[in-house]
C-alpha cells in the first residue's frame, strides 16, 4: 500500500484538543482507498475508512476532499495553521497607528470571541472585506480562525482578504482550499490567485507551472511560442468554436498570465470580445474578481467599461406579491432566446441558458464605482491605475455623445410645470464623468446609477425655480465652444507667429496683475494623479477619446514638475505621441519634437517620427527639416527606406521629387535595396491600404534603384513571391521581369502564371500581366490553355489587359484564335462564373477574334441569338451579319428575330428584309408573318417595307386578305389599306366572302362596302354569306352601319323573288327574336314588306287599320 496524499487537521477550543488525519492510499493498479484516524492529540487514535472497497483515483480524491472540507467547516485547522493558532496572541490595538485599522482589528477580535466590540453591528464578512481592502497583515490570524465560522460569504471574503494581505502565513490555508476539489470553482481559483500574492518567487513559479500543465496540450504549445495573436486565436478556437457548458481553462490561463506578457495580452483581447452570455459569463465574473484581488487594474478596467456599455441579456423581475399578499416569481420573456422563463428556477440550473441580468450588471457597475471611490479616499495609488485603465477603454466613435436636455413635467403648486433637465456630454459614461469631473458640485448620478445629470435649481422649499423652467444655454455647450481657446492655451504656438511691433510704437508699461485664487478642480483626487504623472502620458499615447486627451494634456501641463517631466520624455515617447490619430497627442508630440530638434546633432529617428504623424502640419514640419538636411537624410539608408515606405503619400511624393541619382550611387543603392527587401520580407500586413503604400514604395525603388534591383538573386525574388504580403508578391514578380535578359521564361510554371493573375490583390495581378507581356510570343503560343484561363479570369482588369496581347498573338498564329473561339463561344451560353465575364468574352470575340469565327455554324448562331444572356445575343448578331449566308436562314427564322427582345437582333431582322427584298417578294406568304411581330417597332418597319417594296403585281387576294385577317387592330387597318389600294373588281366576290368571315367588327363593317356591288342578284352567293349576316345582325348595340347596310341589301333582295323572300324571311324572323327593340322594328318592317308582296308564312300577322268616323 502506497500513501498518495495525507492531511492532518487539529481542533482546539477550551479544554478540547483533537486531531483528525486523512490518508489517500493506493492498494493496487487503479485501486485507491480513503482512511481516517481521529482522537485526542498525542493519544491513541481510532481508525476508520470511507471506502469499503477500493475505488478509482478520481472518486477517491473526491471523497478525500469532501471529508477535509467537512472537518474544516467544523473548525479544524491544518498542521501549520494549528501551530500558528497555538502561538496566536491577540493584537494590541492601542499600538496600531491607523485608527481605522485598529477598529477593524477590534471588530475581528470581537467576532472571534462572540463579543461585539462596538454598538454598531457589522457583518463579519464586511469587516473581513475591509481588512482585505486595506491589506492589513495583522488581521491574518483572525482571518484564518474565522474562515469557517460563518456562511459561504464569510469563507469567500476571508480567502479574498488573505490573498490581499499577501502574508506567507496564509499559504497553507490558501493551498488547502486551492487543492480541494470539493469546493466550488470560484473558491478554488480565488485561493489559487491568492497564492500568487503570498508565495515566494520560486514556489510561485511552480504554482503557475502546475496550472499551465492543466491547459489543453495545443494551448501549451502555442504559449511556448510566445505569440499573443497565436494564443488569442487558439483560445478563440477552444472557447468560441467548441461549445461547452463551461471553460475552466480560462481561469487557469489567467493564472499563467501572471508572469507571461503574451498570455496576458491575449486574455485581455479575448475578454474584450467574449460574450457576456451563459457558459462564458461565469468565468468573466470570476476573472473580474480575481483581478480585483491581484490589483490587476487593466483587467478590471476593461471589464468595468464593458459592464457599463453592454446591455443585459434579460431583466430580472425579482419577487412580486399577488392580490393575496403571497410572493411569487413572474415569468419573463427573453427576446434573445424568444422564450419565456421562470428566472429563479432557470438560473440555478448547472447548464442555465441565462446570464448577465440587469441586476448583475447594476451590481457590478456599483461595485466598480464604490471600489474606485474607496481607493481614492484611502489615498491608494491603485485609484490612479484603475482610473487610467478605465479611461483607456473609452473610444470616440463608440462612447462620445453630445450634451442634451429633456423636457420634464412636475406637479408644482397645484399644476403641472414644465422644466428642463440637462445632461452633460457622455452622460451614460458613468466612470468617465466621475474620473474627469466627479468633484463638480452641479453634477449628480441619477438614482439608477446609469447617467449623470446637472442639478436642478430649487428654492428653500425644494420647489423648482423659474430658471429651471426656461430653456437656457447648456453648460457643456458653452464649454465645447471654448475648446479652441483651450487648445491655444495648451499649445500657444498654434496662434501663429508673434507679431513684431511697428517701429516707433512704445509698448505699454508692464503692470503685474494679482493672480486670482485657483478654482477648485473638478477632478477627484487630483493629488493622487500628480503623484503618478506618467499616467497622463499613457493616456495621451493610448487614449482613444478626445476628452481624455484634453484632461491628460491640461493636467500634465499644469503639473508643478512639468519642465522636468518634459525633459525626461525620450524620442520613443515623442514617436508614440506623434503617430496618434487624435489632434491633442499629435500636437503635443510636435511641440516636443520642435524642442528636441537640433540640426547640429541630427536625430533621424526624430525626423522619422515627425514624418510618420497623421497630423499634416507635423509632416510638413518634418519634410521642412529633411529639406534643410537633404544630403544627410538621403545619405542614411535606413531613414531613406522609411521615407520611401512612409504610409503617407505626400512624404513618398517628396522622395520622388527630391531624390536624384547623385544621392544613390550604386553602393548606396545596393544597401538601400537590401534593407528594403529585408523589411518587406518581415512584413505580414494584408490590409489593402498598407499594401497600396508598400506597392507605391516598391515602385519608387524600381525607379531609382533599377540597376541594383537587377542584381537581386533569384532566390530572394522567389522568397518575395512566396511572401503572404501582396505587395511583396507583386514586387517580386516585377523584379523577375526586370531580369528579363537573364530569365528563362520556359521555366515558369503554368500554375504560377495562373496564381498571379488570379490574386485578389490588383498589384499582384498587374505584375503577373507584366510577366506575360515580357514573355516571348513563341513561349506564349505554347501555353494556349493558360491564355484561355486568363481570358476567363475572375477579375475584369486582367481580362481587359489580356486583349491587346491576344490580338498580337492571333495575328502570328491563327490556330490560337480558332482554339479560343471554340472554347469561348459555348461559355457565352452558360451561367457567368464572374460578374461581367460574358460581356468581356463577347467583346474579345467581336473584336480581337472577329476574323476567325468561320467555325461558328448557323445552329450555333441561332442558339446564341436565343440564349439567356444579352452578351451572347449581341454576339449572335455579329456572327449572323458576318458569317451566316442568307440562304442558310429561312424566312421564318428571320421573322422570329423580329420579335426578339433585343433591339440589335430586331434591327438585324429589318436589315435582312431590306437586303433581300426580292426574296421576300418571292416568299411573300411567309414574309407577311413579320406584320404579326410582338414588337411595335418591327410591325411599323414591316408596314413601311410592304408599302414601299411591294407593287400591285406582288399581291394576291389571298395574301391581302391574310393581312387583313390579323388579330392585331393596327395590322387589320394596314390590311384594309392594302385592300383598298390594290383592289381588283374581278376579285371582289372573293374579297367579300373572305372578309365576311372575319370576327372583328371593323372588318365586318369594311366587308359591307362590297355588298351592293358583289352580293346582289345572286341568291346562292347570299346563302354562302348567311353566317356573316347572322353574326353582324345578332350583335347588340354594335356595328350599326354594317347592320343597316345588310338590312337594306336583304330587304331589296327579298322583294325580287319568292324564293329569295322565303330564304331571307327565315333569317329575319330568327333575328327578330334575339335583337334589341330598334333592330326588332327593322326586322318587322322587312317581314311586313315580304308578306305584302308574297304569300309566305312569317311570325307576324297584319291587322287592318281601325278607322273611326268623327
Amino acid at each position: 500500500m502506497r500513501l498518495v496524499r495525507n492531511v492532518k487537521l487539529f481542533f482546539r477550543e477550551g479544554n478540547s484538543d483533537k486531531t483528525y488525519e486523512i490518508d489517500l492510499c493506493e492498494v493496487g493498479p487503479e485501486q485507491y482507498t480513503v482512511n481516517f484516524r481521529y482522537g485526542k492529540r498525542f493519544g491513541t487514535l481510532k481508525e476508520g475508512t470511507k471506502t469499503v472497497t477500493p475505488v478509482a483515483l478520481a472518486a477517491a480524491t473526491t471523497i478525500f476532499d469532501a471529508l477535509e472540507k467537512e472537518k474544516r467547516s467544523k473548525g479544524y485547522l491544518g498542521e501549520q495553521e494549528a501551530v500558528q493558532d497555538l502561538s496566536f496572541v491577540p493584537v494590541d490595538t492601542s499600538v496600531v497607528a491607523d485608527p481605522q485599522d485598529a477598529a477593524i482589528l477590534k471588530r475581528l477580535q470581537g467576532a472571534l470571541e462572540n463579543k461585539p466590540a462596538y454598538k454598531t453591528a457589522w457583518k463579519t464578512s464586511r469587516v473581513i472585506w475591509k481588512a482585505g481592502e486595506r491589506k492589513l497583515k495583522e488581521a491574518v490570524p483572525y482571518l484564518i480562525k474565522l474562515m469557517e465560522r460563518g456562511d459561504a460569504m464569510q469563507r469567500y471574503t476571508a480567502l479574498w482578504a488573505l490573498g490581499r494581505c499577501a502574508d506567507p502565513a496564509a499559504v497553507p490555508v490558501l493551498r488547502s482550499y486551492a487543492d480541494n476539489g470539493s469546493y466550488a470553482q470560484n473558491i478554488r481559483m480565488l485561493a489559487a490567485n491568492g497564492l500568487l500574492l503570498t508565495l515566494p518567487e520560486e514556489e510561485r513559479n511552480a504554482h503557475i507551472q502546475s496550472h499551465f500543465h492543466r491547459l489543453p496540450e495545443s494551448l501549451q504549445q502555442t504559449i511556448a511560442g510566445d505569440n499573443a495573436q497565436a494564443i488569442f486565436d487558439e483560445v478563440q478556437q477552444l472557447v468560441m468554436v467548441k461549445s461547452e457548458l463551461n471553460y475552466p481553462m480560462l481561469e487557469d490561463l489567467y493564472i499563467v498570465a501572471y508572469n507571461n506578457k503574451a498570455v496576458r495580452d491575449a486574455i485581455i483581447g479575448f475578454l474584450v470580445h467574449m460574450p457576456l452570455r451563459p457558459s462564458h459569463f461565469q468565468h468573466i465574473r470570476h476573472i473580474f474578481k480575481q483581478a480585483e484581488l491581484r490589483d490587476d487594474q487593466g483587467i478590471v478596467g476593461t471589464l468595468a467599461v464593458r459592464f457599463e456599455r453592454e446591455l443585459p441579456m434579460f431583466n430580472h423581475p425579482g419577487k412580486r406579491l399577488d392580490y393575496d399578499g403571497n410572493e411569487y416569481h413572474p415569468n419573463v420573456f427573453v427576446p434573445e432566446l424568444q422564450e419565456t422563463f421562470k428566472i429563479a428556477r432557470e438560473i440555478k440550473k448547472p447548464g442555465s441558458r441565462l446570464a448577465y441580468s440587469n441586476k448583475t450588471r447594476n451590481y457590478l457597475r456599483r461595485r466598480v464605482l464604490r471600489n474606485l471611490r474607496a481607493a481614492g479616499k484611502r489615498g491608494d495609488m491603485e485609484y490612479v491605475r484603475l482610473a487610467t485603465a478605465m479611461l483607456l477603454q473609452y473610444e470616440e466613435q463608440r462612447d462620445a455623445r453630445q450634451e442634451y436636455q429633456v423636457k420634464q413635467y412636475s406637479w408644482v403648486n397645484g399644476r403641472y410645470t414644465t422644466w428642463y433637465k440637462q445632461y452633460p456630454a457622455h452622460a451614460q459614461a458613468v466612470f468617465l464623468n466621475y474620473i474627469l469631473r466627479g468633484n463638480n458640485p452641479d453634477l449628480k448620478l441619477d438614482s439608477n446609477g446609469t447617467a449623470w445629470c446637472f442639478q436642478v435649481d430649487r428654492n428653500e422649499k425644494g420647489e423648482i425655480t423659474r430658471e429651471a423652467t426656461m430653456l437656457r444655454d447648456h453648460p457643456d455647450t458653452v464649454k465645447a465652444q471654448q475648446k479652441g481657446t483651450l487648445l491655444q492655451k495648451l499649445f500657444g504656438w498654434l496662434g501663429g507667429e508673434k507679431q513684431t511691433p511697428a517701429p516707433g510704437v512704445v509698448p505699454p508699461t508692464y503692470q503685474p496683475e494679482t493672480a486670482p485664487a485657483a478654482p477648485a478642480s473638478e477632478v477627484p483626487y487630483l493629488e493622487l494623479w500628480r503623484q503618478m504623472p506618467q499616467a497622463f502620458v499613457q493616456l495621451l499615447i493610448a487614449g482613444r477619446m478626445e476628452v481624455v486627451h484634453l484632461f491628460a494634456m491640461e493636467q500634465l501641463k499644469s503639473h508643478p514638475e512639468y519642465a522636468d517631466l518634459k525633459a525626461k520624455m525620450d524620442e520613443q515617447t515623442i514617436y508614440y505621441l506623434l503617430i496618434s490619430h487624435f489632434n491633442v497627442p499629435a500636437l503635443f508630440g510636435l511641440e516636443l519634437a520642435k524642442e528636441k530638434y537640433n540640426p547640429a546633432n541630427l536625430s533621424f529617428f526624430l525626423l522619422y517620427a515627425v514624418t510618420m504623424s497623421p497630423l499634416e502640419v507635423a509632416r510638413v514640419q518634418g519634410l521642412d527639416w529633411v529639406d534643410q538636411n537633404k544630403a544627410a537624410c538621403f545619405g542614411d539608408a535606413d531613414f531613406l527606406m522609411r521615407m520611401i515606405f512612409n504610409p503617407y503619400k505626400d512624404v513618398r511624393n517628396y522622395v520622388r521629387q527630391q531624390l536624384t541619382p547623385e544621392h544613390l550611387p550604386i553602393d548606396k543603392a545596393r544597401a538601400l535595396v537590401g534593407k528594403a527587401i529585408a523589411a518587406l520580407l518581415a512584413s505580414n500586413n494584408l490590409a489593402d491600404d498598407v499594401n497600396q503604400n508598400l506597392n507605391d514604395g516598391c515602385q519608387i525603388l524600381e525607379h531609382f534603384c533599377a540597376d541594383a534591383l537587377r542584381e537581386v538573386d533569384m532566390k530572394v525574388i522567389t522568397d518575395l513571391m512566396n511572401s503572404p504580403t501582396p505587395a511583396c508578391q507583386a514586387f517580386g514578380v516585377r523584379l523577375m521581369v526586370m531580369k528579363q535578359g537573364q530569365l528563362n521564361f520556359a521555366e515558369l510554371s503554368d500554375q504560377l502564371l495562373r496564381n498571379l493573375v488570379a490574386s485578389q490583390h490588383a498589384s499582384v495581378r498587374m505584375a503577373g500581366m507584366s510577366v506575360l507581356k515580357a514573355m516571348p510570343e513563341a513561349e506564349l503560343l505554347r501555353r494556349a490553355e493558360v491564355l484561355l484561363d486568363i481570358v476567363l479570369a475572375p477579375y475584369a482588369d486582367v481580362r481587359k489587359e489580356i486583349r491587346p496581347l491576344i490580338a498580337s498573338l492571333v495575328a502570328k498564329d491563327s490556330r490560337l484564335a480558332v482554339y479560343l473561339v471554340n472554347e469561348l463561344v459555348p461559355r457565352l451560353m452558360r451561367k457567368e462564373t464572374s460578374e461581367g465575364i460574358h460581356d468581356d468574352i463577347a467583346a474579345i470575340l467581336s473584336h480581337e477574334l472577329v476574323g476567325h469565327l468561320q467555325d461558328v455554324d448557323t445552329a450555333t448562331a441561332l442558339r446564341l441569338l436565343y440564349a439567356n444572356y444579352r452578351a451572347a445575343q449581341e454576339f449572335g448578331v455579329v456572327v449572323l451579319n458576318k458569317y451566316i449566308p442568307a440562304e442558310a436562314l429561312t424566312v421564318k427564322q428571320v421573322i422570329a428575330a423580329g420579335s426578339h427582345e433585343l433591339l440589335a437582333v430586331r434591327e438585324w431582322s429589318w436589315g435582312f428584309f431590306n437586303r433581300h427584298a426580292a426574296r421576300m417578294r418571292y416568299e411573300r406568304d411567309a414574309a407577311i408573318g413579320l406584320l404579326d411581330a410582338k414588337w411595335d417597332d418591327t410591325r411599323r418597319f414591316a408596314q413601311e417595307f410592304f408599302r414601299t417594296q411591294f407593287s400591285e403585281n406582288d399581291w394576291t387576294p389571298e395574301t391581302l386578305v391574310a393581312i387583313a385577317d390579323s388579330v392585331r387592330p393596327d395590322i387589320q387597318a394596314f390590311g384594309r389599306e392594302m385592300l383598298t389600294r390594290f383592289f381588283k373588281d374581278a376579285d371582289g366576290p372573293s374579297y367579300l366572302l373572305k372578309l365576311s368571315q372575319h370576327p372583328s367588327v371593323a372588318m365586318q363593317v369594311f366587308a359591307t362596302n362590297y355588298l351592293a356591288a358583289y352580293a346582289t342578284d345572286n341568291l346562292e352567293y347570299l346563302r354562302s354569306m348567311e353566317h356573316y349576316f347572322r353574326s353582324v345582325l345578332s350583335r347588340v348595340n354594335k356595328a350599326r352601319v354594317a347592320k343597316e347596310r345588310i338590312f337594306n341589301l336583304l330587304e331589296k333582295e327579298a322583294l325580287k323573288s319568292a324564293e329569295a323572300a322565303a330564304y331571307i324571311g327565315e333569317i329575319i324572323a330568327h333575328i327578330s327574336a334575339t335583337v334589341s327593340i330598334a333592330d326588332k322594328a327593322r326586322c318587322i318592317q322587312i317581314m311586313r314588306d315580304i308578306q305584302q308582296q308574297f304569300d309566305i308564312a312569317l311570325p307576324i300577322t297584319l291587322m287592318p287599320v281601325r278607322t273611326q268616323t268623327i
